[in-house]
């Protein structure tokens, strides 16, 4: 899941949802946690493909993810790790950073997180690939999800969940984490949004293959305008 998406899921009572929510906390053995019935959380591909479950995800647009990420950090009370950082440093030099906490939550993190996992150690582990084979990698994972969608068109991730899983989800599903004060990507200058492309280039080939392969072909039947495609950078 996207961070910052709550299910809205009524049947599950809470008991049976898993009250973790990042990586790091699940145990090694994952037949501990089985029984719970919903996983929303921060969680790669290698984990979620092993609890037995159906599969959602939903890609942001990558530009527009890491100016909110900089953004809600530096809105949060917290003065340690990430949130620490973005109120240190100015937004150019949060896009410089290559702080741990910065590249596990900015550089092409969605890609890591469908093709393996969001942790340092999954990205070392696979340290030999290049950014197309990593691409390809999340791509073939994307094909074992049950519903892929992007946050700029909600609505069609509403549908697919009723269509493919029998839930009653609203289509005016609720965005928490929202950043209450930020520029719009128009907003950001050009040389700078450069710079961010470093960071996303691999999420924005992966945002526009979900784009082309799961939402166009559903634009017309749902009668949904599309969402813009993610801004090019300058040459």
């Amino acid at each position: 899941m996207e961070p910052g998406l709550k299910m809205p899921f009524a049947r599950f009572t809470i008991m049976k949802v898993c009250p973790l929510q990042f990586e790091s906390q699940f145990p090694p053995d994952l037949e501990a946690i089985k029984n719970y019935r919903l996983f929303d959380c921060h969680i790669g591909y290698d984990i979620a493909s092993k609890l037995d479950g159906k599969l959602i995800t939903v890609i942001r647009n990558p530009f527009d993810r890491i100016i909110s990420l900089y953004y809600y950090w530096r809105e949060l009370p917290d003065t340690t790790y990430g949130p620490g950082l973005a109120k240190r440093l100015t937004l150019e030099e949060f896009i410089e950073c290559r702080d741990d906490l910065i590249i596990l939550d900015a550089v092409n993190t969605q890609t890591w997180q469908i093709a393996f996992g969001t942790t340092l150690s999954a990205r070392d582990s696979n340290a030999h690939l290049s950014p197309d084979q990593l691409l390809e990698k999340a791509i073939k994972n994307l094909e074992h999800f049950e519903v892929v969608g992007v946050t700029e068109a909600m609505p069609l991730v509403a549908m697919g969940i009723r269509s493919k899983l029998g839930l009653p989800v609203d289509a005016a599903m609720a965005h928490t984490n929202v950043t209450n004060s930020r520029p719009t990507l128009g907003e950001i200058p050009v040389a700078l949004r450069d710079r961010i492309y470093s960071l996303v280039n691999v999420d924005l080939a992966l945002y526009q293959h979900v784009l082309e392969r799961y939402v166009a072909p559903n634009v017309l039947d749902a009668n949904f305008a599309p969402p813009a495609l993610a801004p090019v950078h300058s040459c």
